[in-house]
């Protein structure tokens, strides 16, 4: 008798708590029993697209449970309007408290909070939380964020307690924050029409050993005090042109103005990469040519490595042609008399004669190449393709002259 009375106490307060769910959420769920987290612990299945209006009912089912039942989550999508609280299950000394709702252990993959509302995340995964509405805070503890997207008048604080938890991206628009203290930066920033008492400093925020993308309008650059080194502005591509050049613009007279002047060189080479790259495939080619040259100027010692580079790769390819650009494109005498020497010397040993000629191939190629004038005298025009190799080889070396001279003169 005392068996089936147990079974009869516990199946109405299970059917008690079926019926207050029913009627606080308006839609279907469906309690069940969890006996891996005990056997007076149940489970909420299944609930997809719910909508708390001012969700109160925790306290209410506080007094048929008597604290024995904890409810845990599993939602596709759910939203709380109005004003509520979410507390997860969290520890005071040796025992239990509970909030209004516990998400403890739970798995969200879309929370939207709207109007007012305080929240407490303890242990909790949530792939999208999205706040709106008139005035809220977010505590985090030992818990996982993929997004929060904020619209609020006024976000009173997102905090971490902990170097576990971690937000994977924060997107605020047009809020007031009051405190942003979390532990990690997120991967992604995006920050627009900002409301904030004094600047917000990421520099005091742990950093990954990654690129963290930041996306933010020019007229908030005054409200963020950062350096560069870990940071990349990031557009999802619907900005207008004048609208990103300002932004890059704004931020490069922070950093000249707070003398951050190795950030001010990294954005300012992300600045010249992006007018270059948006002008068409000329552009391309520029940007290309001048970030491997000398990095958009500020690497200009890159110019003697380069033109000593480009010296050997026409050493390399007048190898493969030596004997016809000094007996029919550009005769010059002395290079002639010693190669038919070797020529006359080793009929046999191609081997060996190749090794021998290689000094004077270099020799030549950088008579060409380093020279201050071509001796139009001794061109040949009968191989028209030779003629512009030898031109083309002249004017890049010319070229780098200019580059050094202008290097030299500048120091």
């Amino acid at each position: 008798m005392l068996a089936l009375s147990k079974i009869i106490q516990s199946s109405l307060r299970l059917i008690t708590v079926v019926a207050i769910v029913y009627s606080a959420h308006g839609q279907q769920g469906i309690l069940e029993s969890d006996p891996s987290l005990g056997s007076d612990t149940y489970r909420v299945y299944r609930y997809t697209d719910t909508i708390f209006s001012n969700y109160d009912f925790y306290q209410k089912t506080k007094m048929y449970l008597d604290d024995s039942i904890r409810l845990r989550y599993d939602f596709d999508r759910c939203e709380f309007k109005g004003s509520t609280s979410i507390y997860s299950q969290w520890k005071i000394g040796k025992k239990n408290r509970s909030g209004r709702l516990d998400l403890s252990n739970s798995k969200v993959e879309e929370m939207s909070l709207r109007g007012s509302f305080s929240g407490v995340f303890e242990r909790d995964t949530i792939s999208r939380l999205l706040v709106s509405g008139h005035r809220g805070s977010m505590i985090f503890k030992k818990s996982k964020v993929g997004l929060i997207a904020i619209a609020l008048d006024t976000l009173d604080g997102i905090q971490t307690y902990d170097s576990i938890s971690r937000i994977n991206r924060i997107m605020v628009y047009s809020s007031y924050v009051g405190e942003l203290a979390i532990g990690y930066l997120p991967d992604t920033l995006e920050l627009i029409n900002l409301e904030i008492s004094k600047p917000l400093n990421f520099k005091r925020f742990k950093r990954n050993n990654r690129i963290h993308y930041l996306r933010t309008s020019a007229n908030d650059i005054d409200k963020l005090d950062f350096e560069y080194h870990n940071f990349r502005l990031y557009f999802r591509g619907d900005e207008s042109y004048d609208g990103i050049i300002g932004v890059y613009t704004a931020l490069l007279e922070s950093f000249r103005r707070k003398g951050y002047s190795s950030s001010y060189e990294k954005l300012d080479k992300e600045f010249l990469e992006f007018k270059y790259t948006h002008s068409g495939i000329i552009g391309r080619i520029q940007n290309w040519f001048t970030k491997n040259w000398w990095d958009y100027g500020y690497s200009r010692h890159l110019i003697f490595r380069n033109s000593i580079c480009l010296n050997l790769i026409f050493f390399l390819l007048n190898i493969l042609c030596f004997e016809k650009l000094i007996n029919e494109v550009y005769r010059i005498r002395k290079f002639v008399l010693i190669n038919s020497h070797l020529n006359r010397k080793y009929p046999i040993n191609s081997v060996k004669r190749f090794w021998y000629k290689l000094p004077y191939i270099f020799i030549y190629t950088s008579f060409i190449f380093w020279g201050l004038k071509l001796d139009f005298d001794k061109l040949g025009i009968q191989k028209i393709g030779m003629l512009f190799w030898v031109i083309f080889q002249y004017i890049v070396g010319f070229v780098c002259l200019a580059y050094l001279a202008n290097y030299i003169i500048t120091i």
